[in-house]
């Protein structure tokens, strides 16, 4: 019996005129493409575009002027460089962009302002939208005076006292927690049960994207299942760990485990969700932390696991259930 041999794969070569993607662009993806600066295109970007100009007139010319209204927009080049601009979208005839003109119309003078000084209302609108996120947060059941106060607590308590750090939570703080880095502490008391925050994630990688990240981004990622995990944003991103935490995920909302005094640091159990065993000191003081922490759930006592089984994210629950089946507890 003879065997053939396995026929070797063969790649398409890859030059300045040819790029080979995993998933072609969506159009959403390609409309990025085209209006970001050249800098921050990457080279595969560069020369998926350079293929995509020369293919096609029109979106030749959709490039070019796409590119000239960011230029003049960031550079603030005034409005007599708009209008000049605008005449030569109306030149292109491209009906989409001629309706993108008009609808500058509406607004001119703030475009006009836009692309000639240097003001800008980006804060007032970062206000409005942290205004209309506490009144969302009840689920429009406050009345006025309840929103009016809460609004005030936020403005007199901002969640980040650093430069850089902006999160939807208005009852509490990040600051130095001591030896374990920034933590998350209460600007008010908290029953237990009561909603905290929902932590928020910059983008979900897969883990063997974990290596590539930033070393400030590796401190701050989340396991959600086998074979992804999450990068957090603050405040979730400081919640440190504690072996007796005061508080609990369930998915991306966290609720408090027990009663939280104002003052007190939020913490949370790392174990709910881990299952690589790496090990690290525990610094967290609680009365049964063993000066350790094995970074799993299954390092958990039987009663802990059964405790927090119903808070765990469905694959460590799958793998519980499973355990129970090979080898049930007596």
């Amino acid at each position: 019996m003879r065997l053939r041999p396995f026929r070797q794969k063969v790649a398409r070569p890859v030059s300045k005129q040819t790029v080979i993607w995993d998933k072609p662009p969506s159009a959403r993806g390609v409309a990025l493409m085209m209006v970001r600066p050249a800098p921050s295109r990457t080279r595969e970007q560069a020369a998926y575009l350079d293929q995509l100009i020369q293919s096609d007139e029109t979106i030749a010319v959709v490039f070019r002027l796409a590119q000239d209204f960011g230029h003049l927009s960031r550079k603030r080049e005034g409005q007599g460089r708009l209008e000049q601009w605008k005449a030569a979208v109306l030149a292109s005839g491209i009906a989409e962009l001629i309706g993108f003109v008009d609808g500058l119309a509406d607004d001119a003078e703030a475009v006009a302002n836009g692309c000639t000084e240097s003001w800008s209302n980006g804060m007032v609108e970062g206000f409005i939208n942290k205004v209309k996120w506490i009144k969302r947060s009840s689920y429009g059941q406050a009345g006025f005076p309840l929103l009016q106060r809460r609004v005030r607590l936020a403005s007199n308590f901002p969640i980040a006292q650093e430069s850089g750090v902006k999160a939807m939570m208005t009852d509490g703080v990040v600051k130095e927690a001591g030896n374990t880095g920034k933590g998350v502490f209460a600007l008010r008391g908290f029953a237990k049960g009561e909603f905290l925050f929902r932590r928020r994630y910059k983008r979900i990688i897969a883990h063997r994207e974990i290596s590539q990240l930033s070393e400030e981004d590796q401190r701050h990622v989340c396991e959600l299942d086998g074979k992804t995990c999450a990068i957090l944003l603050a405040p979730g991103c400081y919640l440190n760990h504690a072996c007796d935490p005061n508080a609990m995920r369930k998915g991306v909302k966290v609720y408090a485990w027990k009663d939280i005094q104002q003052g007190d640091e939020i913490t949370i159990d790392y174990r709910l969700n881990a299952f690589t065993g790496e090990r690290w000191d525990g610094l967290c003081g609680s009365a049964n932390c063993q000066g350790y922490v094995v970074s799993s759930y299954f390092s958990l006592s039987e009663d802990q696991q059964r405790l927090y089984l119903p808070y765990a994210p469905k694959f460590i629950q799958d793998e519980y259930h499973h355990r129970q089946k090979v080898s049930p507890s007596r």
